[in-house]
């Protein structure tokens, strides 16, 4: 089977969408050693570098140009050199993972090559645009952009439920399977997981009894780690004593360091910038005590489910779409996410452990996919669909 998958992102570009892609494509070449899984994608100058590090093949790259408003991302054309290298392919399917240029060149060379072609959902790309236009009508006219993106697939996935019935709130009308995401990371035992947390707290300079807080993701407002420096303040004012590692970059970088020194809270907060190394990853996540996952903008973050592998609970905001299969005190813990009732919730789980480690555990059996068993039902899904299509 020859796979086709196309995205805007890409790693060096960290962001979930991304991750998922790079996690498609290499797990299907390691669990499936006779398919070929290519990907188009785009990204900085500095993504054919990051490619020739780390050995990536069967990747075919165009250059983005970063719009200040919405960097990393931004505008960029396929050559005509790579569009004739993507019509040379001998794709079966063709996987799109956004509905914007890259999501209409997959629908372009699939009817082109009469291959069926499969878009997935990721994002709630309605708040990205208002952030960006500031104006409802452009805000409609891009939503039918997508819907029409969406319209061109032969199969639309969607990464849960919640995440369907956004896509349906935006007027999609055809219909829906969920294929939920899954992690490359693995499950580990109690001894591994705790030579990983020894190894990220001497890599931190953090002192065993200390308690952690982590955040991984973009640093922007949408994510709203903000809520998570507002309430490490609050604690400290209260005496509660915290760490707090934030991992990653984004637009708000500057703003929220900031914030961290106008309130004297430089040793406590940790900003990593953006880490690709997936073995520092896991020492990171196995080094903390709570996962703080504030954001309403996520759809089905995969830091949870790469947080729960390493049995490190995620803190989650009360009714948001990324909750789905959440049950508080179970496999998670949920909050109202203003900084008095977040706050409050950190102080208890974390003056909690027996509850803490044991809701750990269970997230770790029913929030992680491991790579397997879901890449084992994408890749019959793709033979039903080729098999559904062909005979037409």
């Amino acid at each position: 089977m020859v796979i086709g998958l196309f995205n805007e992102s890409y790693p060096p570009v960290m962001d979930g969408v991304s991750r998922i892609v790079y996690d498609y494509k290499h797990t299907f070449s390691a669990l499936n050693p006779s398919d070929e899984c290519w990907a188009l994608v785009s990204g900085p100058k500095e993504g054919f570098e990051y490619d020739r590090k780390t050995g990536e093949d069967r990747i075919l790259r165009f250059v983005m140009h970063p719009l200040p408003v919405i960097s990393p991302y931004g505008a960029g054309f396929v050559s005509r050199k790579t569009k004739h290298q993507l019509y040379s392919i001998d794709f079966d399917i063709i996987h799109a993972h956004s509905p914007f240029y890259t999501g209409r060149l997959a629908a372009k060379i699939a009817r082109k090559k009469d291959i069926p072609l499969v878009m997935t959902f990721h994002s709630q790309f309605k708040k990205d645009i208002k952030r960006v236009v500031k104006s409802t009508f452009i805000t409609n006219l891009v939503l039918k952009y997508i819907i029409h993106s969406f319209s061109l697939a032969d199969e639309v996935w969607a990464v849960n439920s919640n995440t369907a019935d956004v896509l349906r709130s935006y007027g999609f009308k055809g219909e829906i399977r969920v294929v939920r995401n899954f992690t490359e990371f693995r499950r580990k035992s109690d001894e591994e997981i705790e030579s990983l947390r020894k190894e990220g707290r001497k890599h931190f300079a953090i002192n065993d009894d200390e308690k952690v807080l982590l955040f991984v993701g973009q640093q922007r407002k949408e994510k709203n780690p903000d809520l998570v420096l507002e309430c490490v303040k609050k604690l400290r004012d209260e005496n509660f004593s915290v760490k707090f590692i934030s991992v990653g970059d984004g637009p708000d970088s500057g703003k929220y360091k900031e914030y961290v020194k106008k309130n004297g809270l430089e040793d406590c907060v940790i900003f990593t910038g953006t880490i690709t190394d997936r073995n520092l990853m896991e020492k990171i996540y196995a080094s903390a005590d709570l996962f703080c996952f504030p954001s309403r903008y996520d759809t089905a973050g995969i830091v949870v489910q790469e947080a729960s592998c390493l049995n490190l609970p995620s803190l989650l905001p009360k009714g948001a779409v990324c909750t789905e299969g959440c049950i508080d005190n179970h496999n998670a813990f949920l909050s109202e996410d203003d900084v008095k009732s977040y706050s409050e919730s950190i102080k208890r789980i974390l003056s909690d452990d027996e509850l803490r480690r044991k809701v750990g555990k269970t997230a770790s059996m029913e929030i992680a996919r491991e790579k397997e068993e879901a890449i084992k039902e994408v890749r019959d899904l793709y033979s039903q669909i080729i098999d559904n299509y062909n005979s037409k």
